[in-house]
């Protein structure tokens, strides 16, 4: 089984329980990865977003960004963020046509609202990713304002950026696959 690192995940991450993944959280600066095998980047999206203005976060932190796309253009791997991010915008930059960004739902890997988050995966063609999930129940829950009589995502923040196992799984076959 290929060894995968696990960068930026929070203490609690899912993937501490998976086989054959390293993982880098908080407690681990992933700024002292090895750069030696695929990753799974989760780097903060905070100060990346629509609502980055509002965020108490120190500047540094938007670095993270930064380093998990330097690092999955030299290790091959997925970068993880949500579609509006603007993080998507350094990927392109930094591209050199061997990086495919797609759009998907958190909700068709088991999120409770639709999320739409982007990967970007470097290595590995589209052709070779596992299959992806599709719910088609309705979706009831959002992460929101309140307005659209959908139930709401209620908690810290932290509970609404948990990656779904099912996600997780996805994301750590897809790296293994990745040739940088």
């Amino acid at each position: 089984m290929r060894q995968v690192a696990a960068l930026y995940v929070h203490r609690d991450s899912i993937y501490k329980t998976m086989p054959g993944v390293e993982c880098w959280d908080e407690d681990r600066d992933s700024y002292t990865y090895d750069h030696v095998m695929p990753v799974v980047a989760h780097p903060p999206c905070r100060l990346w977003g629509k609502l980055s203005h509002m965020s108490t976060a120190d500047p540094i932190e938007r670095l993270t960004g930064l380093h998990a796309i330097g690092v999955m253009m030299r290790c091959g791997g997925v970068i993880e963020h949500p579609a509006s991010s603007r993080i998507w915008h350094w990927v392109k930059e930094c591209d050199d046509g061997k990086t495919w960004l797609t759009t998907i739902r958190l909700f068709d890997f088991a999120f409770p609202c639709e999320k739409p988050t982007t990967l970007a995966i470097r290595g590995c063609e589209p052709a070779d990713w596992p299959d992806m999930p599709l719910r088609l129940e309705m979706i009831t829950h959002r992460i929101g304002n309140g307005r659209s009589g959908l139930i709401e995502l209620s908690g810290k923040s932290h509970a609404r950026s948990q990656t779904p196992q099912l996600m997780a799984e996805w994301m750590v076959n897809v790296a293994r696959r990745c040739v940088p």
